[in-house]
């Protein structure tokens, strides 16, 4: 979609004209593509950018997340996101799966090489409804 290199701004401007987010999503949104436009190197667990969203149920935590898919289809980065959920419904509701498939979770059997393969350009790892998991 950008002809240039998108700055942090114009992908904001541009998620907030397709979803009226207030200011804390806003800061949020801006938090998340800050990191995805201007990446660090990982090199520990400590480099990882992670963020919980809580609250309780309609304070538009799954309205944030698909504002944040709309932003990385602006980028081009979609294809980096492992998007699940802990029930079938909720994965059904977002557009992903449940985490169990796609991570390949069956049991105590070790991740096969295949799964491992189909994940390794997996940059995002979301977890909707995350409550529901144990």
């Amino acid at each position: 979609m950008f002809h240039v290199t998108p700055t942090t701004d114009s992908v904001v401007s541009l998620i907030r004209s397709q979803y009226q987010l207030n200011s804390k999503q806003a800061l949020v949104i801006r938090a998340l593509f800050n990191r995805i436009l201007h990446p660090i190197l990982i090199n520990t667990s400590k480099d990882q950018f992670l963020l919980y969203l809580g609250g309780v149920g309609g304070v538009g935590k799954t309205y944030l997340m698909k504002a944040f898919l709309f932003g990385l289809s602006i980028v081009e980065k979609q294809e980096g996101v492992l998007l699940t959920a802990s029930t079938g419904a909720a994965a059904a509701n977002i557009g992903g799966s449940t985490y169990h498939s796609a991570l390949a979770l069956y049991g105590n059997q070790p991740v096969r090489p295949a799964t491992k393969l189909r994940l390794a350009h997996k940059r995002i790892f979301i977890v909707d409804e995350v409550s529901m998991v144990s």
